[in-house]
């Protein structure tokens, strides 16, 4: 989660700063993030929506789609009252910044903090920044990026290229450490890993497309583990995929809906 990577260092560099997480009502955390999250002072929820669009459908599929109109109208108005109780925090908090890593929630908050003249820094990890940062963007004072600047439209004057925040338990991994987090995860010492992953969401074409090329895989290399991250959602979906495509390989195969120890298995692979 790069918002705790980001609490965290900026514990590391100024010990006396104030961190507080405004996050979306309803989510569920693990007990491991349950315990990185000690890192921020207060921990508020409000309610967010999200905005479903028609990717390649046609005018007639967007009239008569009742359902997602439905939802649409009912997050319109769950955007409206998440930046009631954002403007009620921050005026209450009194930040410095507002910190905009993208995602539903981000909106209602920037929002709040726009109406409010609170200064706001957005990032992306990707070259094409999510539906929540281009809105949230319009009132930005600084745009961090996860790639070089000349592959966004922000202004130029007010974007910076900063990399992408780690999670502070990725280290620079031995022939030993990597040893280590085979062992940890029960992966045959010798074993070749390959990770897949696609966010924390996961990626429907990243999943697809590993799915098509894994029997190949596992045939050409015997000593090959395959894990991959598919995200929750998909990964029922993903495990009955690999288990008709792999047949006899698929104890070389593990899938996982999420990780919060990302870090370990990045060190195996």
């Amino acid at each position: 989660m790069p918002l705790l990577s980001l609490a965290h260092a900026l514990k590391e560099s100024s010990p006396g700063c104030r961190v507080v997480y405004i996050g979306q009502k309803g989510e569920t955390l693990s007990d491991s993030l349950k315990d990185r999250f000690t890192v921020f002072e207060q921990v508020f929820t409000i309610p967010a929506g999200k905005f479903r669009r028609y990717h390649g459908e046609s005018l007639l599929a967007h009239l008569t789609d009742i359902r997602t109109i439905g939802l649409n109208i009912r997050d319109f108005f769950r955007v409206l009252s998440g930046i009631g109780y954002s403007r009620k925090y921050l005026k209450h908090l009194k930040p410095d910044a507002v910190f905009s890593k993208g995602g539903y929630v981000a909106v209602p908050v920037g929002i709040a903090a726009r109406l409010l003249g609170i200064p706001i820094v957005t990032h992306d990890s990707d070259t094409v920044p999510g539906l929540a940062n281009r809105i949230v963007g319009r009132f930005a004072a600084v745009h961090a990026t996860g790639m070089p600047t000349g592959r966004y439209k922000y202004p130029s004057e007010y974007t910076h290229y900063v990399g992408i925040p780690l999670d502070e338990r990725i280290k620079p991994v031995t022939k030993s450490t990597q040893t280590s987090f085979k062992k940890q995860l029960g992966l045959p010492a010798d074993s070749q890993v390959l990770l897949v992953g696609g966010a924390g969401l996961g990626a429907r074409d990243v999943n697809s497309k590993v799915l098509a090329i894994a029997p190949a895989l596992l045939k050409q290399f015997n000593n090959l583990q395959i894990i991959h991250i598919s995200g929750h959602k998909h990964e029922k979906l993903m495990q009955a995929g690999y288990e008709a495509a792999t047949l006899a390989a698929i104890d070389r195969v593990r899938v996982i809906g999420f990780s919060d120890e990302f870090y370990k298995y990045t060190g195996a692979a």
